[in-house]
């Protein structure tokens, strides 16, 4: 069962003392738990850096490219489509979220897509992820989306526990 939210306003930012958190901007305290503020806001060219070298650690198909990764950041901040989240802790980010948002015909609204999602090893276990997720899942239905896809190897059960489900078989070709 989900803890309710509670929300405090401090000026332009949100307190959530929950490990749920939605949209942008928001300041983190998770109650019970050590110590482990962060902030969820969108990504900016000023992140880069730090989500590179937490990028470089997500892929296992294919060798990293740190010249593509340079050249496809810059896409995604200009891609009205995409959605980067970070999770950030004092400068530096701690956790990503890269998806997009299209229209379907088979669903009959927005169904939005997380491409990437990854959390720092030692950070790991204290609801970042899970934060990241409800923030994606809160502008996906704010923007009228039905769904929110993803596909994942290593956490399915992480995943079945904030209410995904599996439903389909993923292919691949690679060209």
């Amino acid at each position: 069962m989900k803890a309710p939210l509670h929300f405090q306003d401090t000026t332009d930012r949100l307190v959530v003392r929950s490990p749920y958190t939605l949209a942008r901007g928001l300041h983190c305290e998770m109650p019970g738990q050590q110590k482990t503020n962060y902030e969820i806001r969108p990504g900016l060219a000023r992140d880069a850096e730090d989500v590179r070298l937490l990028a470089k650690d997500l892929t296992t198909a294919f060798p990293f490219n740190h010249h593509a990764f340079r050249r496809s950041y810059s896409s995604v901040l200009e891609n009205p489509s995409a959605t980067l989240l970070v999770a950030g802790r004092e400068t530096r980010v701690i956790g990503y979220l890269l998806g997009y948002g299209h229209s379907t015909s088979w669903a009959g609204a927005n169904v939005s897509w997380v491409e990437e999602l990854f959390v720092n090893g030692p950070q790991r276990g204290h609801g970042i992820g899970r934060a990241l997720m409800s923030a994606v899942e809160s502008q996906a239905r704010n923007a009228g989306g039905r769904l929110v896809c993803l596909i994942t190897r290593r956490a399915t059960e992480s995943y079945r526990a904030i209410g995904y489900e599996e439903l389909a078989v993923y292919l691949r070709k690679t060209l």
